[in-house]
């Protein structure tokens, strides 16, 4: 029965049993056995260790801090417009007078008669008298008969100063403009700038597991033949394992660059001079007055002679008396200069302004700070034994039971293993629930071992 549940999970029976030619070849490398106790040549696995490796996952290194460099702001005096002379002019202090200015002399003149209100004659009348032949000149009250023609009159201007000749100072401001310039608010300087260390990441691989060598089932003719099992076993080598680290490793070291901080100026306007004040002294031209005085020219042209006296000529009626007439004159105003313009010098002081000046007190610095390394620490498995075969105490058919069968997939599905249903018959699945469970548990392979049902918690007495 255990045989047909053997072939049917695709175990050779003769793997449980020591029943084939090629095994009765090995009897003599067999242990010494019970009755009833069954050896199989098993696969045993290779023996491992954990390692545990400690590898840099970065590199010590460096990071640069910059200290920045310190200012101060102070304040200085700028000019923004230069001290310099003004110039203010004085006026020419005047003052008024009040002359008396003749405008008719005194003369004597010739009436109509002796009497005072008698009309006084006209010149024309007089001129032409003259020329006649009435006297130039006569004692005031002598009476002359007309029998010539009175004398000849002319107005004649003449000009008279109201106001003297003077002159005035005239005076001409300083001229400025305003022009912009820099002034220095900040010097120039540098500073110190951190160029930060580039890291790269890169990976390496740690060995978990070396390359060894092991026996799996051949299927084809070419493979060796066990000759303990009859079953084709095949020698492979199974690569070793790796695990990949990735760390960070500096590819450029941290460093600084300086920096050219630039001198900052402000632009300030200032009043700029451009030519000083100056003085100009005018002449102020004389004021005239013209008034107009009558002259004779001629004498009459007809005879005079004196009253009561005989003469040539007809009498006309007409007759003129020589008489005085006082001078007219006329009060004249005019302004002359009582002082004379001057100019007065006054001095205007600069024009100043407060600035505030940044000015450098300690250049920048850096500080160098070391990164230590850092490190893990990283498991590595290591082979302490290589994988073999060898004879083991095996289920068989002469003491394997359905109860034992149902004792072994009971622990398997409490080991969370699926042998399928728990029916005292090792099928495929039961089989396949053995090889895993041995495999995950590191226990021999090929067979039910003593070691597999001790880990199993199986008894072979187990009815």
């Amino acid at each position: 029965m255990l045989r047909k549940m053997m072939a049917v999970a695709g175990v050779s029976f003769a793997m449980l049993a020591n029943t084939t030619a090629s095994a009765q070849a090995n009897l003599d490398s067999l242990p010494d056995a019970q009755p009833g106790e069954c050896f199989a040549k098993v696969l045993e696995p290779a023996q491992y260790k954990n390692v545990e490796q400690t590898v840099v996952t970065r590199e010590a290194s460096h990071r640069i801090e910059v200290v920045p460099a310190q200012y101060k702001t102070v304040e200085e005096t700028v000019v923004v417009r230069p001290a310099f002379q003004r110039v203010v002019p004085v006026a020419a202090k005047m003052k008024t007078i009040t002359e008396t200015v003749t405008v008719e002399p005194s003369r004597l003149v010739w009436r109509t008669g002796t009497s005072s209100k008698a009309r006084i004659a006209k010149d024309e009348f007089v001129a032409s008298a003259r020329a006649i032949g009435l006297p130039e000149s006569a004692k005031p009250g002598a009476c002359y008969a007309k029998f010539f023609q009175p004398a000849q009159f002319e107005d004649k201007k003449t000009e008279l100063v109201v106001r003297e000749a003077a002159h005035k100072i005239e005076t001409a401001a300083a001229k400025h403009e305003w022009v912009e310039e820099k002034v220095l608010i900040s010097d120039a300087s540098t500073k110190k700038v951190e160029v930060p260390a580039v890291y790269e990441t890169v990976t390496d691989k740690i060995l978990v597991r070396p390359a060894y060598t092991t026996w799996k089932k051949g299927r084809g003719p070419i493979e060796r033949v066990d000759n303990a099992t009859g079953e084709i076993m095949c020698r492979v080598e199974v690569p070793a394992e790796y695990k990949e680290v990735k760390r960070r490793v500096v590819k450029t070291a941290a460093s600084t660059k300086t920096v050219e901080i630039p001198a900052q100026y402000k632009t300030v306007r200032k009043q700029k001079l451009i030519s000083a004040p100056s003085q100009v002294k005018k002449d102020i031209a004389a004021e005239k007055t013209t008034y107009t005085t009558r002259i004779k020219i001629s004498d009459a042209t007809v005879g005079w002679r004196p009253v009561g006296t005989q003469g040539p000529g007809s009498l006309t009626g007409e007759k003129l008396c020589q008489a005085e007439l006082a001078a007219r004159t006329k009060k004249i105003t005019r302004r002359v200069v009582d002082v004379p313009a001057t100019v007065n010098t006054m001095d205007v002081p600069a024009e100043t302004k407060i600035v505030k000046v940044r000015k450098l007190i300690s250049a920048a610095a850096e500080k160098r700070i070391e990164i230590p390394k850092e490190t893990q620490v990283v498991a590595q498995r290591q082979q302490v034994s290589d994988e073999k075969l060898t004879w083991r105490s095996v289920l068989c058919e002469t003491n394997a039971t359905p109860g034992i069968v149902t004792g072994i997939q009971r622990a398997l599905k409490t080991a969370g293993y699926d042998p399928g249903p728990i029916d005292g018959v090792i099928g495929r699945q039961t089989f396949a629930a053995i090889d895993s469970y041995q495999m995950k548990k590191g226990l021999a392979r090929g067979g039910l071992t003593k070691d597999t049902l001790d880990a199993l918690g199986v008894q072979l007495k187990t009815n």
